[in-house]
């Protein structure tokens, strides 16, 4: 954040202007220091997170169209569901 965008220089003429067709002043306008930072802190973190929700959701797609099995014919995924139910299934304990 710090090197790849040049904020400071930016920062920096934000703090020295004073108004259109004026020249800068130095230290003119502190307050747009803590603006900026603000700015910088907040839209980094704003990209970073659509960033990391972009790539969370490519990948919840990507697992959802692999786990399903298209070569697999209806009577097929029906085995299968089946056979998953059987394995998940326990046996009932009756207690006399």
């Amino acid at each position: 954040m710090a090197t790849a965008s040049g904020w400071a220089a930016v920062m920096y003429q934000a703090v020295d202007s004073v108004g259109i067709d004026y020249e800068p002043v130095t230290n003119n306008t502190l307050l747009w220091s803590p603006l900026i930072l603000f700015f910088e802190v907040f839209a980094a973190f704003f990209i970073m997170n659509l960033f990391a929700g972009a790539v969370v959701m490519t990948f919840n797609q990507e697992k959802e169209r692999l786990s399903k099995s298209n070569l697999l014919k209806i009577n097929q995924k029906r085995w299968l569901e089946q056979k998953k139910g059987c394995l998940l299934s326990s046996p009932l304990i009756s207690v006399t």
